[in-house]
């Protein structure tokens, strides 16, 4: 330990360092010449990405005159008296943001960005954007409250247009290199799509707005005396964004000892970063040698995503020289190159070569965005990748370079320690209940003993709040993974081609529904707008049981008398009803096969916690319900939604246990009610609502009515609801299937004896029918509630869970 503390202190104290050994690519050659030579080209910048995570360019056509004249410009700009420098400093008024506050398409601003401890800087910086992409401010891209973070009207902040008088032609010679860059990563782009396989516009589809990038003047100046411990120009970390393009003052970085500097494993010379001492591997730092009149590039975070590692973000610092040794001081042009800032980040290779993705999906603002207190980001999440990244604190003092970095298990586990906090604030008691997480696999491989003890779990979860989160359900991961791409596929589609499955009576004849449903009615709320969701309702020709059966039965009766049916006690031969899209009828098959598993788990879990009997169970409730909803929740725009809109509001399930498969890239929205006093009859208001917790590669359980009816009230029927999607980056789709649905031709039935029902006897298909149909948002005209006297009877019987 000692010896691993004392080489992180050498990390940051040494400055001197030998030559990385960098691959050079040739943008000349790439633009202009033969196959072979483009190839070439791209062999080096892939290499240089895998190993490195850096690489020269040379031959990039950018003028050398241009980039001289911004260095002159820049250098003027620093040496003025400091309180002049500061009269052109962030303006007041602007987003908390740490990234590109340059808000104005041509705008600027001055920024002390590190001290030295003892009166003097390190490291200043001037930003500078010069676009002339036009900005549309009637479009929501800029003028949403995300949008607004990045980009201002020049009107708001005048004083952005302002530069100072004491350097005549700055702001033309910064604009002239900041078009020269804004082509160059163009070219780039071009580069990274052929190197990674992409489509050949991947990257200019995802930046086709107003570049949100500032090009970045770094000035650190000549040092005379050693600044405080743990203080650098700029501390050891690892860019955030999709590439970076820097050139400097110095001909060569050789000649400056303060120069900037990667970190790289000695033995083999591999870029890594802070995991690499955990691993006991050695690491050294290593100048970075720039080309003369060339560039040098660096992969950031966001390219490490999207390509999954393939490109590495690498360590990398600007380390403070000898005292005395730099007598000019060091300037460096940066373009940090992002896309659009809601461009979605993620895994690109993962769906087609089934490669685990190393990182959560996110996207770019929520990356870029730090500081921002808007609700559409997970405040926790974008700490931790800031912690991760190893920038400054107030002090200059950053994340250790021993400490865990950019793993995904690193997000998962903030992300879960972020849940229970949540959970304890919303439910604003400590003793609050929350959703249990039961590993069910002893269900079924397990001894006698171990099987009743799991069964215990789960009644004891249903019993407490109605929900339960299982893990070894036994249905493969990618049985799963299938159905949801698929489903994605069809709500993509444009609604011209989604409509061709609807048929056109609403909410209750199965196929496509586009927001026809309002799930408060199913509490007696008639007041509520409709829910914000799609709905593809589909289910295995002939089976006979739960709420989606009944939507299939009308189907088969009116289209299709002659529909093969398969038998419920062995669904292998089952196939999806006529009519099903065929983007997600395979998909949709093996899924609800793989389900029956789920059933017979919860089957099991009844009769041994409850004493259900074989043949009561069998009498009534069927294996597998063979209905299916895939339920899509789009984006909804935060200010042209009501306060009270909805995913789907609040409600209690109508039949037997409801499955759930969450969406991994958007985990909230489902929440449920876990306050004892207030019931199906209680006022909103009194409700204490809680997250569901999302665990990977599990699925969420919940008690419908009739099932809870027939256990005697001993399985709770919980009301619950899902909150509608006002991310406006991330759709959400919820996968949802029945298990152990009561079959809808069963005799009259009060409950299971054991159970003690206090309630009379109900016909399932009755009480089904009725429960569907209150989903209809004409279900009101239909009944012929007129009157506020007949609603309100209505509602009450509702509320009683009598209808």
């Amino acid at each position: 330990m000692a010896l691993l503390l004392l080489r992180a202190c050498l990390l940051f104290q040494l400055s001197w360092a030998k030559h990385a050994e960098i691959e050079q690519v040739s943008i000349a050659a790439f633009r202009h010449g033969n196959e072979a030579e483009r190839e070439a080209q791209v062999a080096s910048l892939r290499r240089a990405f895998a190993r490195q995570g850096m690489v020269t360019l040379v031959d990039t056509g950018v003028p050398e005159g241009i980039v001289a004249e911004a260095l002159v410009k820049s250098r003027q700009f620093f040496s003025l008296p400091q309180e002049t420098k500061a009269q052109f400093a962030e303006p007041s008024g602007y987003p908390p943001r740490s990234y590109g506050s340059v808000t104005t398409p041509r705008g600027k601003y001055y920024k002390v960005q590190q001290e030295d401890g003892r009166g003097g800087i390190l490291n200043e910086w001037l930003f500078v954007r010069n676009t002339t992409a036009l900005i549309d401010a009637s479009d929501p891209y800029y003028s949403s409250d995300e949008g607004r973070e990045f980009y201002s009207p020049e009107t708001k902040h005048p004083e952005q247009q302002l530069w100072p008088k004491e350097v005549p032609g700055l702001q033309a010679a910064t604009a002239a290199f900041y078009h020269e860059v804004e082509e160059l990563s163009k070219t780039m782009y071009e580069l990274f799509v052929v190197a990674l396989g992409l489509a050949p516009d991947f990257f200019l589809q995802r930046a086709r707005r107003a570049p949100i990038w500032p090009v970045t003047i770094a000035h650190y100046p000549p040092q005379e005396t050693e600044p405080e411990a743990d203080r650098a120009r700029i501390q050891p970390h690892w860019d955030r964004t999709l590439f970076s393009l820097i050139t400097t003052s110095d001909v060569g970085d050789e000649e400056s000892e303060g120069g900037l500097q990667i970190l790289v494993d000695s033995d083999t010379g591999e870029g890594v970063d802070g995991r690499a001492q955990v691993e006991g591997r050695n690491v050294e730092w290593q100048q970075v040698v720039r080309p003369k009149n060339g560039f040098v590039v660096n992969v950031g975070e966001m390219m490490s995503r999207w390509s999954n590692g393939r490109m590495k973000h690498v360590v990398h610092r600007v380390p403070n020289p000898s005292p005395g040794r730099d007598r000019l001081g060091r300037i460096s042009l940066m373009a940090f190159v992002l896309p659009d800032y809601d461009a979605v980040v993620e895994c690109i290779h993962c769906p087609k070569d089934g490669s685990e993705p190393l990182y959560e999906k996110t996207w770019v603002g929520e990356m870029m965005n730090w500081g921002s207190k808007l609700p559409v980001y997970n405040q926790t999440k974008m700490e931790l990748m800031r912690k991760a990244q190893g920038l400054y604190t107030n002090l200059g003092v950053q994340t250790k370079l021993g400490d865990p970095t950019d793993v995904k298990a690193l997000e998962a586990r903030m992300a879960r320690e972020a849940h229970t906090e949540e959970i304890s604030l919303l439910s604003g008691v400590p003793e609050a209940k929350s959703i249990q997480v039961v590993d069910v696999a002893l269900l079924v491989n397990g001894s006698a003993a171990e099987q009743l003890q799991k069964a215990k779990e789960l009644s004891a979860a249903f019993e407490s709040t109605g929900f339960a989160v299982i893990t070894g359900h036994g249905v493969p991961e990618e049985v799963v993974n299938d159905i949801r791409s698929s489903a994605y596929k069809f709500f993509r589609q444009p609604v011209a081609e989604k409509r061709k499955h609807d048929k056109g009576k609403g909410y209750g004849f199965g196929g496509y529904v586009k927001q026809q449903e309002n799930g408060a009615q199913l509490l007696g709320d008639f007041s509520r707008p409709n829910d914000a969701v799609e709905s593809l309702t589909a289910g295995l020709a002939g089976l006979a049981g739960g709420v989606e059966a009944l939507q299939m039965e009308k189907v088969r009766k009116e289209d299709s008398e002659g529909s093969r049916v398969c038998h419920v006690k062995d669904l292998s031969g089952c196939e999806m009803e006529e009519g099903t899209p065929e983007v997600v009828s395979r998909p949709a098959t093996e899924f609800l096969r793989g389900c029956e598993r789920v059933s017979r788990l919860v089957a099991t879990a009844l009769k041994l916690s409850l004493g259900a009997t074989e043949e009561e169970v069998d009498m009534v409730m069927t294996p597998s319900g063979g209905g299916l909803r895939l339920a899509y929740y789009p984006s909804v725009h935060p200010e042209a939604a009501a306060d009270d809109l909805m995913g789907y509001g609040s409600h209690i399930d109508s039949g037997g246990v409801t499955v759930i498969a969450l969406d991994p890239a958007n985990t909230r929205g489902l929440q449920v009610d876990v306050s004892d006093r207030v019931g199906s009859t209680g006022k909103e208001e009194d409700r204490n609502w809680v997250d569901v917790p999302f665990v990977p590669n599990a699925f969420v359980l919940n008690v419908g009515a009739l099932l809870s009816r027939w256990t005697g009230g001993r399985w709770k029927a919980s009301v619950h609801r899902v909150l509608a999607n006002r991310n406006p980056h991330h759709e959400r789709l919820s996968i949802i299937t029945g298990a152990l649905s009561p079959k809808i031709d069963a005799p009259p039935f009060a409950g299971f004896a054991a159970t003690k029902p206090t309630l009379p006897p109900v016909p399932a298909r009755e009480f089904l029918t009725t429960r569907v149909d209150l989903h209809r948002p004409e279900y009101r005209e239909e009944r012929g509630l007129n009157s506020p006297e007949a609603l309100a009877a209505e509602s009450e019987k509702i509320r009683e869970l009598q209808i």
